[in-house]
């Protein structure tokens, strides 16, 4: 009971739920004639399970191959709202990749029903723009081979990627990428526009972290931050922390894209 997010609003109300299922969303109006089953759960927002296509880490835990951060990413996530969400390596050589890869596979966590569901892996990288590179150590950017492409695609774990469409072989890898049906973000680039969009063009659908190590909106250069905004085709992920973006910057991002082209 609490705020329930009902068509897009947030209003008063409830939701009723037995054995595992929704039995019914009662309005704040139908309350007053309603008998609860108990226990009546109180919270500030009741809404759909939210899915967070990236998790680096959290809860002091720094996801990559230890089985006891995406475990206890799994249990405590929930409490945040979260009850799916991909977990997120950044760039790395393929060993520690392939390590990675084996944690997941084997965790009982990452496919449990209990906690928030691992969906599969998101890779931030490598294949990213050294001068965009953030946080990321800068050696595995400089050395990544099309062979971790191969690898990627040699399994079903990995569901997101993050790259530059601006490297060289990029547009290639997008196709390929999407052909084996892994989503594509074309993100730590410091691409031009047209090399953004050609990007999109090759199947990428997503932007990761929106004006964050991405090359910036001018007004004869656009560039990725302009392409984003512009075109329906791909959605923005946005850090929405107010640190990381201006506040007027995310209401750009909702005016131009609209709430279903937002990723927070």
């Amino acid at each position: 009971m609490g705020r329930v997010l009902v068509g897009g609003r947030l209003e008063t109300g409830a939701v009723v739920v037995d054995g595992g299922t929704i039995a019914a969303v009662l309005p704040q109006a139908a309350l007053a004639a309603a008998t609860l089953p108990q226990p009546v759960v109180r919270a500030n927002v009741v809404s759909p399970g939210l899915i967070d296509l990236q998790i680096n880490g959290g809860f002091g835990f720094d996801l990559g191959d230890s089985d006891e951060a995406l475990r206890e990413l799994a249990a405590r996530l929930p409490a945040t709202g979260v009850t799916a969400f991909l977990p997120t390596l950044v760039s790395r050589d393929p060993a520690a990749y392939r390590a990675a890869r084996e944690v997941f596979a084997s965790s009982a966590s990452a496919r449990s029903a209990t906690g928030a569901r691992a969906l599969g892996l998101h890779l931030e990288g490598p294949f990213i723009s050294l001068k965009r590179a953030g946080a990321h150590e800068h050696e595995p950017i400089r050395s990544a081979a099309d062979a971790l492409i191969d690898d990627i695609l040699r399994g079903d774990d990995i569901r997101l990627v993050t790259l530059a469409p601006e490297r060289p072989g990029a547009l290639q890898a997008i196709a390929r990428l999407r052909a084996h049906g892994v989503v594509v973000s074309l993100g730590h680039t410091d691409a031009t526009f047209d090399q953004f969009v050609a990007g999109i063009d090759a199947g990428a659908t997503m932007a990761t972290h929106l004006y964050n190590a991405m090359s910036p909106f001018a007004h004869r250069a656009p560039g990725a931050v302009g392409a984003v905004l512009t075109d329906d085709r791909i959605v923005a992920g946005v850090i929405a922390d107010g640190v990381h973006a201006h506040y007027a910057a995310l209401n750009l991002a909702l005016k131009a894209k609209g709430a279903a082209g937002v990723a927070l």
